[in-house]
């Protein structure tokens, strides 16, 4: 979903490098867009050429950096770069942000007329093979700690855990929907057949390993490695 970035990530040049920027030109110049939002840089000639190039890298350091502090390091997602493609070689080439995939989207935001859906379903089919690996890697690192007795794939056993902060990983169905309540001491109890507005109890858990810091992975039903709707891996 779209997120609106922090105050601190700079959305132009002059935001990132303020009057520290080389002013463009229009006789002999040609100008490419980043999308509705970016700046246009400039390309001239000779040693204003290098001047646009060393803007273009300060510009690049300055959202890098941004977007690490704002959002990759607590988040610790993945991190897709969508641009144009003369920009990714040199983005690249100045990131220190180890959430960076090394695939990306080679896009015009402007030229194409990208809409949000469009650009999530490109993105998706970007992030697809990395987000199975992941996942996979995931539910095998459950099912080791399961055989150890770190982990459960019980309702009532991963209810208390939450509560306890005692979850690290938990994995959650998709597709289920188990109405039910969770009490403030970790019991869980299944709503019966006739009761209305009853919670989701795989949300209700699932929320409460996140305020107690844990992680939670939302996964396809055929991959999950439980049928109770849930898979949670303990800190301890």
């Amino acid at each position: 979903d779209e997120i609106v970035p922090a105050n601190g990530v700079p959305r132009t040049l002059t935001d990132a490098l303020g009057s520290e920027h080389t002013e463009p030109q229009h006789g002999g110049a040609y100008t490419y867009g980043t999308g509705p939002r970016g700046p246009a840089m400039h390309h001239g000639h000779g040693s204003r050429r290098d001047d646009l190039d060393l803007d273009a890298e300060r510009f690049f350091r300055a959202v890098d950096r941004a977007v690490y502090d704002h959002h990759s390091r607590a988040s610790g997602l993945p991190l897709l770069l969508a641009a144009l493609p003369e920009y990714h070689k040199q983005f690249r080439k100045v990131s220190q942000n180890p959430h960076l995939m090394p695939v990306g989207l080679e896009v015009s935001l402007e030229s194409e007329s990208l809409s949000l859906e469009d650009l999530r379903n490109r993105a998706w089919q970007a992030v697809l093979p990395t987000y199975i690996e992941r996942l996979d890697a995931i539910v095998e690192r459950y099912g080791a700690a399961n055989a150890r007795g770190k982990g459960t794939g019980e309702l009532a056993a991963a209810g208390l855990a939450a509560v306890e902060g005692r979850i690290r990983t938990l994995l959650v169905d998709a597709d289920q929907v188990v109405p039910g309540h969770l009490d403030p001491m970790g019991e869980v109890r299944l709503a019966e057949p006739h009761e209305v507005g009853v919670d989701d109890l795989l949300d209700d858990i699932a929320e409460l390993v996140i305020q107690k810091g844990g992680e939670v992975v939302v996964v396809p039903r055929d991959r999950m490695p439980t049928e109770t709707g849930l898979a949670a891996i303990y800190a301890y």
